[in-house]
């Protein structure tokens, strides 16, 4: 992908280098504004929808090891990240991340976890193989215990972003 840089010039930048500049904490590159122009903007578009489904795929693979907890984080973590890279990148890297942000969830979505939607494809694959229908209760009560695990989970994120973002950043 060819990107002008506002002086005029051109600069190559591989998609690598693209991926690991957005999720490497946004650190500046050469310059903070830039104005991106491609060439085959339809093909760049899905080569960036499916580079960026990859990455997500992998990171919740490894979401829960210890060593990936520091870079977790949830919607306090997401404002503050976001705006910064409007600050220093520009618009389109804006735009950009809330894509790979709104992909994210669509992935993780999909997970056959309770209170998600994978869990309500992966019970109705069940009933269809089994030609059975599993009991409301049933499904109401494990439905319950998996929403209360995911706000459990959220208000530990939240904590730890706010604590992160705002408590350390005043000290």
């Amino acid at each position: 992908m060819k990107i002008t840089l506002k002086d005029g010039s051109f600069k190559e930048y591989s998609e690598a280098k693209r991926l690991y500049t957005m999720l490497s904490y946004f650190k500046p590159i050469e310059e903070k504004k830039v104005v991106v122009k491609s060439e085959h903007p339809l093909k760049d578009t899905f080569s960036d929808f499916g580079s960026s489904a990859t990455a997500i795929v992998r990171g919740l693979a490894t979401m829960f090891k210890r060593e990936n907890w520091e870079q977790m984080g949830g919607i306090v973590a997401i404002g503050f990240e976001t705006t910064n890279t409007l600050t220093n990148y520009g618009l389109y890297y804006f735009i950009y991340i809330w894509g790979m942000i709104s992909v994210n969830l669509a992935i993780a979505n999909l997970i056959p976890f309770p209170g998600l939607d994978g869990w309500q494809l992966l019970v109705l694959i069940v009933e269809a193989i089994a030609h059975k229908t599993i009991p409301e209760k049933v499904k109401n009560i494990v439905s319950f215990v998996g929403i209360a695990l995911l706000f459990v989970f959220m208000g530990v994120i939240l904590f730890k972003d706010v604590f992160k973002y705002i408590f350390v950043a005043l000290l």
